[in-house]
C-alpha cells in the first residue's frame, strides 16, 4: 500500500491507496501530549512516562482510528470532517497511487 503521512497538531495523520481493499484509508494518531509523540523526556533517552515510549496516547481506548475501502471523495470528506488538510499535491499523489495501483510509495509531508 502507499503510505504518506504528516504531523498535525498532535496527531499524526498517515493515508494512501491500499490495492487489496482498491481504495483509500486514513488513520488518525493521537500523539502523546507529555512527549509530543518522541517518545522520550525533552532531548534525553529516558522513556517518557506518559506513554511508556510508545508516542501516542495510552490513556484513550483507540489512540488510532483507520478507515479503509474509501473513494477519494470519501477521503476528502473524512479530512474535512476531522479538520485536516488535504493540499492539492496531496490529492494529485493520491489520484497517481490508485492509477498505478501503488504499493510501495512512501512520502512524509512537512506541514509549514
Amino acid at each position: 500500500m502507499s503510505r504518506r503521512w504528516y504531523r498535525h497538531a498532535a496527531k499524526v495523520v498517515f493515508f494512501g491507496w491500499d490495492p487489496g481493499e482498491q481504495g483509500f484509508y486514513v488513520n488518525v494518531v493521537d500523539l502523546c501530549s507529555e512527549c509530543r509523540g518522541t517518545g522520550e523526556v525533552g532531548d534525553t533517552e529516558e522513556v517518557c512516562p506518559g506513554c511508556g515510549g510508545e508516542g501516542i496516547q495510552l490513556s484513550k481506548m483507540n489512540p488510532s482510528a483507520r478507515r479503509g475501502g474509501l473513494s477519494l471523495d470519501d477521503l476528502s470528506a473524512e479530512f474535512a470532517r476531522q479538520e485536516l488538510p488535504l493540499l492539492d499535491y496531496m490529492r494529485a499523489d493520491l489520484e497517481a497511487d490508485r492509477e498505478a495501483n501503488s504499493a510501495t510509495a512512501l512520502q512524509e509531508y512537512e506541514l509549514s
